[in-house]
């Protein structure tokens, strides 16, 4: 978790825009480059800066002529025989095909027939699926007779077979084609336990028993006036916190981490929940995953160290880190969910689900990460979201996953293991934290992103949407 409020009016207000803008993009396929966003500058910013994502090396075999760009967007179908656009006589060989393609390009073009020399008429990006049924050779390249939906209405047309490909791995960059893109089993709904739309606030393991409080005493309280005027519905509830601490006394913290259980701010979780939920308040329990200074302090032959002197590494929090590849940090983590599922928690969030952020060329060499199964980081993060999730899901709550701001545009997993498909495919809700504040300079190729939040947001959710359709059983986004 990055800021006090991840889950403000504010953002809400911004995704409620973003729900109402296309994310189709206007870009012409011999023209359309990725863009390359600013380093990094400094730790405290907690979000690499990356390239947008690459696109594949699809192989072109003779040189292309630009399409002369022009305002006809229009949606008819080479059916539309009377319509000038598609008077003009189609290749003879056209030959019946079927199956399904993928984008592999940033964006291409979609035009009425097969041929370069006439404008578009439409864009898809990648890495959209593609319903093939023919398929020609013009021009001495082939041409593929497409159908997809461009999320509001089934579009036909012709693009060119070099910028998609048939196997949807293609699109996943090498370093990652081992993870599981598989499609994944995950409830609609759970009896009793129905998706909401959230509009929510995050509320701090102190804030919590400060709400407590004002519940069993019958005081007023801001959030519980904001939930009651139908402003927000729904509070993301600090379990475990950054610093390790639990906010209700956990069993499974009397066993990894018993300073953890010496505060707590909430005495009585379950009357807790059933208040909250009593007033129509959808609850979501954040536990701060790998990093645990309470955990790390109580295993330190766990803590990430320097492999020369064996001491600890930080970042510059001055706070330990356990590594990820920790099983029995897992199994705490997953015991407290338990216990939050138990107390009546609608879902759970796991945040800090990641790796600190090093140099893999530079610093990672020099770390003792204790990585015993030989994974990779993102394997390690996915594996541990899959564990949770077949944990959970018996318990009719829903998995959530906290991801830095970048990695839905990213083509890599920023050295942290949070690899955008890998996450999505294996949790009912992903949530980028796209807090303008955290993005370099010149990201997005915005001056100052934090100086033009609708933008930044904008970006970075088209980015989230188009990395979903590269999978079958993406999760919901939700900023």
């Amino acid at each position: 978790m990055a800021t006090p409020f991840r889950h403000s009016l504010f953002l809400t207000t911004l995704l409620a825009l973003l729900l109402s803008t296309s994310f189709a993009l206007a870009q012409d396929d011999s023209t359309s480059k990725p863009k390359t966003s600013a380093k990094k500058t400094t730790a405290k910013t907690k979000a690499a800066s990356t390239p947008a994502a690459k696109s594949s090396t699809a192989k072109t075999t003779s040189a292309k002529k630009t399409a002369a760009s022009t305002d006809a967007a229009t949606t008819k179908t080479l059916s539309q025989k009377s319509d000038a656009a598609t008077s003009k006589t189609l290749p003879v060989a056209i030959t019946p095909a079927s199956g399904t393609v993928y984008v592999s390009k940033n964006v291409i073009d979609v035009r009425q027939t097969a041929n370069a020399k006439e404008a578009k008429f439409a864009s898809v990006a990648r890495p959209s699926a593609l319903n093939v049924f023919e398929e020609t050779t013009a021009g001495g390249e082939k041409w593929l007779h497409v159908k997809y939906n461009d999320g509001k209405n089934d579009v036909t047309g012709w693009v060119r077979a070099q910028f998609t490909v048939a196997n949807r791995n293609e699109l996943v960059a090498e370093p990652y084609r081992k993870l599981d893109f598989t499609p994944q089993n995950k409830p609609k709904d759970y009896p009793g336990n129905p998706r909401v739309p959230v509009r929510g606030v995050y509320v701090s393991y102190s804030t919590a028993g400060i709400i407590a409080e004002a519940l069993n005493k019958n005081k007023p309280n801001s959030l519980l006036n904001l939930a009651a005027k139908g402003s927000i519905n729904a509070f993301v509830i600090d379990i475990k916190e950054d610093a390790g601490m639990m906010t209700f006394k956990t069993q499974a913290a009397e066993k990894y981490a018993p300073e953890a259980n010496k505060l707590p701010s909430v005495r009585d979780i379950n009357k807790f929940i059933q208040q909250l939920k009593a007033k129509n308040i959808y609850t979501i329990a954040r536990i701060v995953t790998f990093k645990d200074p309470k955990y790390a302090k109580a295993h330190t032959d766990r803590c990430i160290t320097f492999k020369a002197d064996g001491s600890f590494y930080k970042q510059d929090d001055g706070l330990l880190w356990s590594s990820a590849y920790d099983r029995d940090l897992w199994d705490y983590d997953i015991a407290v969910a338990k216990e939050a599922a138990a107390a009546g928690f609608n879902e759970i969030q796991f945040d800090y689900v990641r790796f600190p952020e090093t140099d893999p060329v530079k610093k990672d060499p020099l770390l003792e990460f204790h990585n015993k199964q030989n994974e990779t980081k993102p394997e390690a993060i996915q594996n541990f979201l899959k564990k949770a999730y077949s944990e959970l899901s018996p318990l009719k709550v829903y998995v959530g996953a906290d991801v830095f701001g970048l990695i839905p545009t990213s083509p890599t997993d920023e050295r942290i293991g949070q690899y955008w498909e890998a996450i999505s495919n294996v949790v009912d809700y992903i949530c980028p934290m796209a807090y303008p504040s955290h993005y370099a300079n010149t990201t997005f190729g915005l001056d100052i992103p934090d100086a033009h939040p609708y933008e930044c947001v904008l970006a970075t959710m088209r980015g989230a949407v188009n990395r979903n359709k590269a999978i079958q059983t993406p999760a919901i986004i939700r900023p």
